[in-house]
């Protein structure tokens, strides 16, 4: 009974609490004044160089790369064998 009690006070209390009658005011007024950015100089420079190092970055890794030598032929597989596709293609499983 002493915890019903307790929640009933909280409650009573929550909606004593007067509301800000402003606040919308506030929020709106925010909402639909557009907010100016401010942009550095920097930014066009700094991300023009970062595209450059990346592309002379990949460019050289790129040419870095060299394949190794295949000293097979070549494996030939019966799929038939692996997959065991007889079971799919008997007639009374339909």
């Amino acid at each position: 009974m002493n915890a019903e009690k307790n929640i009933q006070d909280f409650i009573n209390r929550e909606k004593q609490i007067q509301p800000n009658p402003f606040l919308s005011t506030r929020i709106m007024a925010r909402i639909q004044t557009p907010q100016a950015e401010h942009v550095s100089r920097w930014r066009p420079v700094v991300l023009t160089v970062c595209l450059l190092l990346t592309i002379v970055m990949g460019i050289g890794l790129g040419k870095s790369y060299r394949p190794t030598v295949d000293t097979y032929s070549g494996i030939s597989i019966n799929d038939s064998d692996i997959e065991g596709l007889a079971y799919f293609n008997m007639n009374g499983d339909e």
